[in-house]
């Protein structure tokens, strides 16, 4: 699923930013800065963030087996901690992340695999 293709005809924003700015409130920032950022109203980040507008996009999750990422719909894995976007590599089976598991080890992770495990859709 391509969540920068989801949206309405009326939207000026993707998936992708409205995830961002769940998470950027999340860790926050203040919907007048966001307001500025994304270019949209005060009212508009309320409703994105309060799920009264963008609920088809689903929460960002933790996968079992790799509790510090959190892992969003759209692929994007973050690390819990540093709170950057891992950098993906790429493999002839598509973009990867190297993560640690819950156990320690290191490894490399296909993201079609951790967005399939985590929200039960395609990357």
């Amino acid at each position: 699923m391509n969540f920068n293709e989801i949206a309405s005809n009326h939207s000026t924003l993707t998936g992708s930013q409205v995830l961002d700015i769940r998470r950027l409130y999340n860790e926050g920032s203040n919907d007048t800065i966001l307001a500025d950022q994304f270019a949209v109203s005060r009212k508009a980040i309320y409703n994105i963030v309060n799920r009264n507008t963008w609920n088809n996009i689903p929460t960002p999750i933790t996968v079992r087996g790799f509790k510090d990422y959190v892992v969003y719909p759209d692929g994007r894995v973050f690390s819990k901690a540093t709170g950057d976007v891992i950098s993906t590599i790429t493999r002839t089976s598509g973009p990867a992340v190297r993560i640690r598991t819950s156990g320690g080890n290191r490894t490399t992770v296909p993201i079609s695999s951790l967005v399939q495990k985590g929200f039960g859709i395609a990357a």
